[in-house]
């Protein structure tokens, strides 16, 4: 499973030049070292696994990956940005205190970021 974040294309102001939207994509995995020999590898070589995606994990990538790289690529940091998500049970409430302790630390550095869960079976995937 990945973690994938986009947005809508905008026009750079500062330049005039179009920004694609894309923000990343991340695997939901860790490496973990095989415990015993088999007759594929040796006790001890890395192995990717996948992560089941809990609540904590997925704070843990909003927080850690997803922020940091809206703030890298996004072009202008005056504007809100509204992060959608589909209100799966893995995902974080609105209310959710450290997100929100996340979002106050990067309004003191002038960006905006609100949670916005879509509505129960709705069909709406619109990208703000």
């Amino acid at each position: 499973m990945f973690f994938t974040a986009v947005a809508r294309p905008r026009l750079n102001d500062d330049d005039g030049t179009w920004w694609t939207g894309k923000i990343g994509t991340w695997p939901f995995v860790e490496t973990v070292l095989t415990q015993r020999t088999s007759s594929n590898r040796h006790a001890g070589t890395p192995e990717t696994k996948p992560l089941v995606v809990t609540n904590n994990v997925y704070r843990s990538f909003l927080i850690n990956k997803v922020l940091p790289a809206v703030v890298k690529v996004w072009p202008q940091s005056n504007v809100p940005i509204i992060i959608q998500h589909d209100n799966a049970r893995a995902h974080v409430a609105t209310s959710d205190m450290q997100l929100r302790t996340e979002f106050d630390r990067y309004s003191t550095l002038g960006w905006t970021f609100q949670l916005a869960p879509q509505p129960p079976n709705s069909p709406d995937a619109n990208i703000y």
